[in-house]
């Protein structure tokens, strides 16, 4: 007999070249979001449950949808009337591997809300759900820690590289994940040294006994920053990847505050086809930003050919459309924290300036007005020494707050 999450890990996993490579790739998750295995089902299920809640709160009286972990552990755990052998995945869509296993589920009669069985369409959306979110649950959890991600792969595999080439292709083929080049990381990570020791004492560290009414927590918190800029400001960027290997050295900022420093920058995605920024935030989803850093001087970029779900506008930029998403998140989430900088200095050849640019840029800064569509405070520096000072100063106050 094979539980529900026996038939969703196989299905999400369909295509594994080998044992050894999905062995590798849970030994890596494990090590280092110090989680099961099972938990990223548990999470995606809750997740499925949280996205169909109003659906959900009309079979009950008064609207109501409350389940404890209890509850789902028990739902994953349920045995189904199939063999896992049964379901050819390979052959499988999504949408048919989603009716297959919800008619197991409703046979089952596994969840239940308000006393009242779900029909098979329910069931067949709720499992739906279910995956896409067990897919973006692990994608976001390797994204999160994917330094030590490769570092976990690269030990565990130690001298086999066909595997790491194995697991290298499906993860990039399945997961669109950032982990090429994998038997080569080293020469990439020269600069991130002390970063990947800091990540790798911190996972493999023996729990601290907790001690009389207090407990002792020898975990660092993860926190990433999202950069935004058009072409003209590529040096501050530069700048940013500097600062931010510094405050990750032991006893600087990030080691003083009990966290570490992660920069998301679109100069690391895979190339990939499709609208370039669907590319970007594919790989680097709005749901890993803590911090958005955006810059701006003469340029604004070019448009994203997408639109503004709220004004049905185009945007003008993948740098406005990358802000414009921050800032509606921002309102609701009150995350990521966003940082705003404006260059006012005149640049080397003002000839070069494009007239239709620099408008776009200063119609963006007037709508910072109290009166605007998104009022808020922005910074301004001359020169590239001035932005560092500017931005380490704005850390060095900002971090204490976000931990």
């Amino acid at each position: 007999m094979s539980s529900v999450l026996d038939a969703i890990s196989s299905y999400m996993f369909s295509g594994v070249p080998s044992n050894a490579v999905y062995d590798l790739i849970k030994t890596a998750w494990r090590k280092t979001q110090q989680q099961s295995w099972e938990e990223i089902y548990l999470g995606a299920f809750k997740a499925a449950i949280g996205d169909l809640r109003p659906h959900l709160a009309s079979y009950t009286k008064d609207g109501e949808v409350s389940l404890n972990t209890e509850q789902l552990h028990k739902v994953l755990y349920h045995e189904l009337d199939i063999s896992i052998q049964d379901l050819t995945y390979s052959q499988l869509t999504d949408d048919m591997f989603a009716q297959k296993l919800a008619k197991a589920m409703s046979q089952s009669s596994v969840l239940e809300i308000g006393g009242h069985t779900l029909s098979s369409e329910d069931y067949e959306q709720l499992v739906g759900n279910l995956i896409r979110h067990a897919y973006t649950q692990f994608r976001i959890g390797v994204l999160a820690d994917e330094l030590a991600f490769r570092r976990t792969i690269l030990d565990e595999a130690q001298l086999n590289q066909g595997l790491i080439r194995e697991t290298q292709i499906f993860l990039q083929e399945h997961f669109s994940l950032m982990l090429g080049r994998l038997d080569q990381m080293e020469r990439r990570l020269d600069t991130q040294t002390n970063l990947i020791q800091q990540m790798v004492a911190i996972l493999e560290r023996p729990a601290i006994a907790p001690q009389a009414k207090q407990s002792v927590s020898t975990e660092r918190k993860l926190l990433r920053l999202f950069i935004a800029t058009p072409s003209d400001v590529m040096e501050e960027r530069d700048q940013l990847h500097e600062v931010i290997a510094e405050f990750n050295e032991p006893g600087a900022l990030a080691d003083q505050n009990g966290c570490v420093l992660q920069i998301l920058d679109w100069r690391d995605v895979v190339p990939g086809m499709g609208r370039p920024e669907d590319v970007i935030l594919e790989q680097l989803p709005l749901e890993l930003w803590d911090i958005f850093i955006g810059i701006l001087w003469t340029r604004f970029g070019t448009p994203s050919g997408a639109r503004d779900p709220i004004t049905n506008r185009f945007y003008n930029s993948g740098t406005e459309e990358e802000f414009w998403r921050a800032y509606q998140a921002w309102k609701q989430t009150e995350r990521p924290y966003l940082l705003l900088y404006r260059r006012i200095d005149a640049p080397p050849l003002l000839n070069a300036i494009s007239p239709d640019q620099l408008a776009r840029v200063q119609t963006f800064w007037q709508e910072f007005d109290i009166a605007g569509q998104h009022p808020g405070l922005y910074q301004t520096y001359e020169g590239l020494s001035a932005f560092e000072h500017r931005f380490r100063r704005d850390l060095i106050k900002l971090l204490p707050r976000l931990r």
